[in-house]
């Protein structure tokens, strides 16, 4: 037998009930969403330039990320966030992880790095919440940047594939 619940419904003046039998169970699912190395293995940092060489065989070149075209792309989107680094007083790193944690209530950021200012630019960015027009606007400026990205160069296949 199963548990008996009142239905709210009434016959001839008595409550109908509903029998909930035993295997029914209520079940209740949470999806979250992960970032891991939400600064593009350090790029969104705005430490590297367009300078900066990749050394051989790193993970890296491997990147679509870290390609000639994107990378100058995203440093010049980080160069229009400055006004917002000044605004939420702070730096890229953490201004990217805010940006992160605000993009979905249900995102987790899985952050870490091998020198102390790094995790304190990470908490820092998880101690803030970007105003909702600031998200709503680097949201934008990144999906615009990203289609750029994607965008196949005159005579190349699309980059997709290399994601």
């Amino acid at each position: 037998m199963g548990g008996v619940l009142p239905s709210g419904n009434r016959k001839n003046g008595r409550n109908l009930v509903t029998i909930v039998p035993k295997t029914t169970a209520i079940m209740v699912m949470i999806f979250l969403f992960q970032a891991f190395s939400p600064l593009e293995q350090g790029l969104l940092s705005g430490e590297f330039s367009m300078d900066y060489v990749i050394p051989e065989g790193h993970v890296r070149g491997r990147n679509i990320w870290w390609s000639p075209k994107a990378r100058q792309r995203i440093l010049a989107l980080l160069e229009k966030w400055n006004a917002l680094c000044e605004k939420y007083q702070c730096n890229r790193t953490a201004l990217v992880t805010a940006w992160t944690c605000g993009y979905s209530r249900q995102m987790v950021v899985l952050a870490g790095g091998s020198q102390k200012k790094h995790i304190k630019d990470y908490i820092q960015g998880g101690s803030f919440v970007i105003e909702e027009k600031d998200q709503l606007e680097m949201s934008r400026q990144i999906e615009e940047a990203v289609k750029e990205i994607l965008e196949p160069d005159e005579g190349e296949g699309s980059n997709r594939k290399k994601l």
